[in-house]
C-alpha cells in the first residue's frame, strides 16, 4: 500500500522560472552585451569633466603651551564647518569671479566649486569640476586665495592686532591629466548589469503572463518530459470519438500516432498499464483515454479502460452505459470482477465505469488496486486508466506508483508551463514514470455531449453487422458505421 503524504499536489513555483531563464540564456547574454555597449557609447558621447582640488589646513596661532595648542585645535575644528560656508560664499567667489573674467558669475562658481571638511580634522577640501582642466585648478586657487584673505579679515584680533587663524596649503591645486567622469568601465559595467537585469525582468514577465504552452517548441523548452504527439480539435459538424467515426480523420490519425509514439517509448514492449491524467482541470484526460484506448484495440490488443476519476467520471455516460457498480466497488470491497466490467462498451473496448464518491482520494488508497491490476493483466494486453487532473487532486499521485507508465495531458490553449511542470514533478515524487506529454486541443463542442450523441445507444450485431449510431435524445444526427469481423468479435472478448 503506498501512503501518499500530501493530500493535494504542490507545484513547483520556483523551477519554471529558473528554467526558463537558463533555456533563453542567449537573450540573457544579448541584453548584457547591448546594455554594455549602450554604456560604452554613452561614455563616451558624454562631455569629460576634470577635476582639481588643493587641501588648506587651519590652525590658532596664539599660545605655546600644550595647553593653549590643545584648545586652539578644538576651537578651529569647531569653526571648520564655519569656514567652508564661507568659502562657498558670495564674500569669497565674488573677488574670483571678478579675477577671472570669464563671464561666470559668484552664483555659477557656487555649482562648480565643492567644499568639505575631512571628518574629525582640520583640513578642507576645495574641488572645481569643468570641462576644462586648467580653467578647473584656476578657480580652486583663486578660491583659495580669495578664502585666505577673508578669514584673515574676519578671524578674531590679538591684543597686538595678529591674527588668530593660520591657513597653509598642504595640496596645491593641480591640472587633471585625465577627466574624472564619465567612467567608461563603471559606466560600461552598470550596462551590463541592467541589461541582465531588464533581461531576467522581460523573461519573469513573460512567464507570469504568457506562460500557457502554444507551440511545440513552447513544450519542449518548458518540461523535460517527451512529447509523444499532438492532438488536434475534431472540428466536424458533430464531433464525436473519433476512432469510432471513421479511419482516415487527422483527429484519427493523432490518436495512433501517439499510440504508436507510446510503444515506442517503451522500447518496443509498450507499457501494459498507462494512466492518463491533465496537468490542469481543462485537459480532456477522458477523452484522450477513450480514443486511446481505441487505438491500442484497432492494433490488435485486447483492451481494457478503466474510469478511476472519481470526482467527474464521465466515461460510463459516454459509452451509455450504467455507472454502478463500478471502480469504487472494485477497490471497497470483494464484488466480482465480472459484475463491473462493460463488455464492448466502446466498440470492441471492455469500459469498467466510475461514479461520484465522497472521499475520492481515500478509496483509492486503501482500496484494492494493485490486485485489480492484477487480474486485468491477466486478461488484457493494455490497460488504459483515466485519473482526474494533477493540478487539484492527489488521485494521479496515488495511481502513477502502480502503472507502467503516465501520459500527461496539456490542453495547449489553456495550460500555463507551470502547471505542467508542477503535474509532472508531482508525479516523480509520488515515484511514477512519465512516459511523456500530449498536446491537446478540445474540440468546439465538449468531448462529453458529442460522445454521449455518438455512443449513447449503441449496439452490436451478429459477424459482419455493423453498430449503427443513433441518438438518445430522438435528434437525427449523422450516422457512422464500425464493422466487426468474426475474428474481431472473438478476440474482443477476455477470459473472465
Amino acid at each position: 500500500m503506498t501512503e501518499i503524504v500530501d493530500t493535494e499536489p504542490t507545484a513547483a513555483v520556483g523551477h519554471p522560472y529558473i528554467t526558463s531563464v537558463l533555456r533563453r540564456w542567449p537573450v540573457v547574454a544579448a541584453a548584457a552585451v547591448l546594455g554594455a555597449l549602450l554604456g560604452f557609447v554613452a561614455s563616451q558621447l558624454a562631455t569629460p569633466s576634470y577635476e582639481s582640488q588643493a587641501s588648506l589646513y587651519f590652525s590658532q596661532s596664539i599660545g605655546d603651551s600644550g595647553n593653549d595648542l590643545n584648545q586652539g585645535s578644538t576651537y578651529t575644528q569647531a569653526q571648520m564647518l564655519s569656514f567652508a560656508e564661507l568659502a562657498d560664499s558670495e564674500l569669497v567667489l565674488g573677488p574670483v569671479a571678478d579675477q577671472l573674467a570669464t563671464g561666470l558669475t559668484a552664483t555659477d562658481l557656487a555649482s562648480i566649486v565643492t567644499v568639505s571638511v575631512q571628518p574629525n580634522t582640520v583640513v578642507l577640501d576645495i574641488t572645481a569640476s569643468t570641462s576644462n582642466p586648467t580653467v578647473a585648478a584656476t578657480i580652486v586657487d583663486a578660491t583659495v586665495q580669495s578664502l585666505k584673505r577673508s578669514v584673515l579679515e574676519l578671524a578674531p584680533k590679538t591684543a597686538k592686532g595678529d591674527t588668530t587663524v593660520s591657513i597653509r596649503t598642504i595640496e596645491p591645486p593641480a591640472v587633471a591629466i585625465s577627466p574624472s567622469s564619465p567612467n567608461t568601465l563603471v559606466n560600461t559595467l552598470a550596462g551590463l548589469v541592467l541589461g541582465i537585469a531588464v533581461a531576467l525582468i522581460a523573461i519573469v514577465i513573460r512567464q507570469l503572463f504568457a506562460s500557457r504552452v502554444r507551440p511545440v517548441a513552447d513544450l519542449q523548452r518548458v518540461v523535460d518530459a517527451p512529447l509523444l504527439g499532438e492532438i488536434a480539435a475534431d472540428r466536424s459538424p458533430d464531433p464525436v470519438l473519433a476512432l469510432l467515426r471513421g479511419t482516415g480523420s487527422p483527429t484519427a490519425e493523432s490518436y495512433r500516432t501517439l499510440r504508436a509514439s507510446l510503444a515506442h517509448e517503451a522500447s518496443d514492449q509498450g507499457p501494459t498499464s498507462i494512466l492518463v491524467t491533465s496537468a490542469a482541470e481543462s485537459g480532456d484526460s477522458s477523452a484522450i483515454s477513450a480514443n486511446l484506448a481505441l487505438a491500442f484495440r484497432e492494433a490488435g490488443n485486447r483492451v481494457a479502460l478503466v474510469d478511476a476519476d472519481l470526482r467527474t467520471p464521465t466515461l460510463a455516460e459516454t459509452a451509455g452505459v450504467e455507472a454502478e457498480p463500478g471502480v469504487a466497488e472494485i477497490l471497497s470491497s470483494n464484488i466480482r470482477f465480472s459484475r463491473v466490467v462493460r463488455k464492448r462498451a466502446l466498440g470492441l473496448v471492455d469500459l469498467v465505469p466510475a461514479h461520484t464518491v465522497d472521499n475520492p482520494t481515500g478509496v483509492l488508497v486503501k482500496g484494492n488496486l494493485p490486485q485489480l491490476l492484477t487480474a486485468l493483466r491477466k486478461d488484457y494486453d493494455s490497460i488504459i486508466i483515466n485519473t482526474h487532473a494533477t493540478s487539484s487532486a492527489s488521485d494521479a499521485a496515488v495511481l502513477a506508483p502502480f502503472v507502467d507508465g503516465v501520459l500527461v495531458v496539456a490542453d495547449r490553449a489553456v495550460v500555463k508551463s507551470a502547471d505542467l511542470g508542477g503535474a509532472l514533478a508531482t508525479l516523480r515524487r509520488a515515484g511514477a514514470t512519465v512516459t511523456g506529454v500530449v498536446l491537446a486541443e478540445k474540440s468546439p463542442v465538449s468531448a462529453r455531449a458529442a460522445v454521449g450523441r455518438l455512443v449513447g445507444s449503441l449496439t452490436g450485431r451478429k459477424s459482419g453487422s455493423s453498430y449503427r449510431v443513433t441518438t438518445t435524445s430522438g435528434e437525427s444526427a449523422p450516422r457512422s458505421t464500425v464493422t466487426v469481423t468474426e475474428s474481431d468479435a472473438s478476440s474482443a472478448t477476455p477470459n473472465t
